[in-house]
């Protein structure tokens, strides 16, 4: 059983933190506004819309949003849609558990600085802004003839600290090492390689 989550939520101004999860479906109102939103945390909810992409209707009604947490399969039913667009993002958490398909995914965020990014590797990377980036921690599933993520390593290129959680996520590394830019301001490297006992 699901609840609907009512429309009068997303035009409320006085909003700051909004969390959904586990058993929300909404619909975006044409009139979507959230001027004072800041923290957005969806896990598990269904978006039903397919006029437009949900995920970039509903960044671009939050002026001032800081944080973004999506929790699969809160991603756009029935279309997919891969694009976070945001300049005032500044922490973005992305973990998609189900590794189903291998859409396009874009990050236009250009002040973002921590990324956490659970899911299958995509297809391509068009846009990758991740100039502010401080933090990553990455477990993405790579399949060699149906992953291409050189732009997002390209993106990384500035980072700090940087967690690979997987032996997947540092095969990426190996599969396309030749397109690994240079981490000049990279001090902390994490790889958790976890091999059957």
């Amino acid at each position: 059983d699901s609840i609907m989550v009512p429309l009068e939520m997303f035009t409320c101004k006085t909003i700051v933190e909004l969390r959904l999860s586990k058993g929300f479906e909404a619909l975006i109102p044409d009139d979507v506004y959230l001027p004072s939103l800041k923290t957005l945390y969806l896990d598990r909810v269904y978006f039903y819309n397919s006029r437009y992409c949900v995920l970039e209707k509903l960044l671009s009604a939050c002026p001032v949003l800081e944080e973004l947490t999506i929790h699969s399969p809160s991603w756009q039913v029935p279309k997919r849609c891969r694009t976070i667009s945001s300049c005032t993002l500044k922490r973005l958490t992305i973990k998609v558990v189900l590794f189903v398909d291998f859409w396009d995914m874009t990050f236009d965020t250009p002040n973002l600085a921590y990324l956490e990014y659970w899911d299958l590797a995509a297809r391509k990377y068009p846009v990758v802004n991740l100039d502010s980036l401080v933090e990553a921690k990455l477990d993405l599933r790579v399949y060699r003839n149906m992953s291409n993520p050189t732009n997002l390593m390209i993106g990384l290129r500035y980072v700090e600290v940087l967690e690979l959680l997987t032996v997947d996520t540092w095969k990426m590394f190996c599969y396309f090492g030749e397109e690994i830019p240079v981490f000049s301001n990279l001090f902390r490297l994490t790889i958790t390689v976890d091999f059957p006992d």
